[in-house]
């Protein structure tokens, strides 16, 4: 059997239609409804702080620095759902 290529199913929306399909889709898997296709969730860690170059303290102590890894990684993968390091007690930046 011959492989196919990979086609994006996301290519050509636009980003307000990708959010939409994205949270549609983390929602109905919450309610334990079939989703359109399975819904990917990254949970980063210090390996933003390996990828982005930065130590594991200014990702932890700095949330504009995670903030900004994070959506590098975000736009990088292009998961449904992603988070930086899990339970962080720090400050949540303001936006």
């Amino acid at each position: 059997m011959a492989k196919q290529p990979f086609t994006d199913p996301d290519a050509g929306k636009t980003a307000e239609q990708r959010f939409s399909e994205r949270s549609r889709r983390l929602r109905d898997a919450m309610r334990l409804k079939q989703p359109d296709r399975i819904p990917i969730q990254l949970v980063m860690s210090y390996m933003l702080a390996e990828m982005y170059g930065v130590t594991r303290q200014e990702q932890h102590e700095n949330a504009e620095k995670e903030l900004e890894i994070l959506e590098k990684a975000a736009l990088h993968f292009q998961p449904d759902c992603i988070a930086g390091v899990y339970n962080n007690p720090g400050p949540s930046p303001r936006h």
